[in-house]
């Protein structure tokens, strides 16, 4: 999504179907002159063959129905709330009230994932999906959806780092990643090792400090990354990593890169 484009908000509607839903969704992008020359039916047919694959809902009663079409520049963002909570897959079996939608371009699938990533991270915490929800004017919902969501200028930084995270906890490996994903167009990529541990148990000296061999795997996340986000990134993931026994299982370390040419499709 380009920065200045408004996503397009309905509150508060009394439907009860998935089908209802994704025409609602159909009917609604194909306002934004993005789609001008795109037919209601095409964007329709593109929403159900997405859902086909696995369904778009994540979690917390929050869906994000998507699907990219040819022959458009722009994306097509949007919110819709209903009045009370809609079957639609959810992994946790929890029904859906807080619709987010995204018409995109074929040739831009790293920005729709950009998209997708910025807008699952906002609606995982429990406050912003009440403030969505309190929402009763579609005025309302723009304006709170346009504070949550950060759109970033795509510009190229001169100077840049390789971020490099190691995760060994698997319950904050989705989120750091999603994190990333949602700040960095392409140009991240991820690695599976094995932690020293495994080697060590096979070491007589330090055969006694394990009770039963463990191969922990570590991935590690790259990103190239513009050197002016590094600070707040590091703190985001410090913030996610954190438990009370402190920061354990996650490490952060950064370079700055004296030469970096291109970006890695996701």
């Amino acid at each position: 999504m380009k920065a200045g484009q408004e996503p397009l908000c309905i509150t508060q509607t009394d439907l009860s179907s998935k089908d209802d839903i994704l025409d609602l969704v159909a009917r609604t992008a194909i306002s934004s002159p993005a789609l001008a020359r795109k037919k209601t039916k095409e964007i329709l047919r593109l929403l159900h063959e997405r859902e086909k694959l696995t369904s778009t809902a994540i979690g917390h009663g929050v869906a994000i129905p998507h699907c990219f079409i040819d022959g458009i520049d722009e994306f097509v963002l949007g919110v819709i709330t209903t009045t009370h909570g809609i079957e639609y897959g959810a992994a946790d079996s929890e029904a859906v009230r807080i619709f987010f939608f995204i018409i995109g371009p074929s040739d831009q699938r790293n920005q729709h994932i950009k998209l997708l990533s910025e807008i699952s991270r906002t609606v995982r915490v429990p406050e912003n999906r009440e403030q969505i929800l309190s929402a009763q004017q579609p005025q309302e919902l723009n304006r709170i959806v346009q504070e949550f969501l950060v759109v970033e200028p795509e510009q190229k930084e001169e100077e840049q780092c390789l971020l490099q995270v190691f995760v060994q906890r698997e319950a904050i490996f989705e989120p750091i990643l999603e994190l990333l994903s949602s700040r960095v167009e392409g140009s991240i990529a991820v690695q599976e090792l094995k932690n020293a541990g495994s080697y060590l148990y096979r070491m007589p000296l330090f055969a006694a400090m394990w009770s039963e061999q463990t191969d922990r795997t570590v991935k590690l996340i790259y990103a190239v990354i513009d050197k002016n986000i590094m600070n707040d990134l590091a703190r985001q993931i410090h913030q996610l990593a954190y438990t009370k026994k402190g920061n354990s299982g996650v490490l952060i370390t950064a370079q700055q890169l004296l030469y970096a040419d291109g970006a890695l499709d996701f």
